[in-house]
């Protein structure tokens, strides 16, 4: 048996909903339950999904700062952008993940502002796909029952 984050508090939300639930008879408390298995149910989906979810995103980000290194202007950036291009990647942990998906994001910020000051089809596209990526990220992350 594996008792992992998501193991457990499946179980508890199983409890919650098989023994304690319907004994309930007050409705204010019975809503309580339900919202506290809703958010149990969203915290358990996020753990299964975090390691992936920011893998994917830190890869994404990493494709999009090579790409853009050879649009910018900005030697400087240019030679930041294909070098954390060329990162293989973090470790596993979350913490990892999150320490190099931080520095990405600050990168693209960087980048983000740059571009919008240059003209030209790439930059545009370099643009678009920043605002496309933004919005691919929420919804990934986007709570799910």
């Amino acid at each position: 048996m594996n008792l992992s984050a998501e193991t457990n508090l499946r179980r508890v939300m199983e409890t919650l909903g098989e023994r304690i639930a319907p004994v309930l008879t007050e409705g204010f408390a019975v809503e309580v339950l339900r919202l506290a298995g809703l958010v149990l149910a969203i915290s358990t989906n996020s753990i299964d999904d975090a390691a992936a979810i920011r893998a994917a995103e830190n890869e994404t980000m990493r494709l999009l700062l090579g790409d853009a290194a050879g649009v910018v202007r900005d030697t400087a950036l240019a030679a930041r952008l294909s070098a954390a291009a060329a990162i293989a990647g973090s470790g596993l942990k979350i913490s990892e993940l999150d320490a190099a998906g931080d520095a990405l994001r600050n990168l693209i910020i960087e980048l983000h502002a740059h571009v919008e000051t240059l003209e030209g089809c790439a930059a545009r596209n370099i643009d678009q796909r920043i605002w496309r990526m933004l919005k691919d990220f929420e919804a990934a992350r986007a709570p799910r029952r």
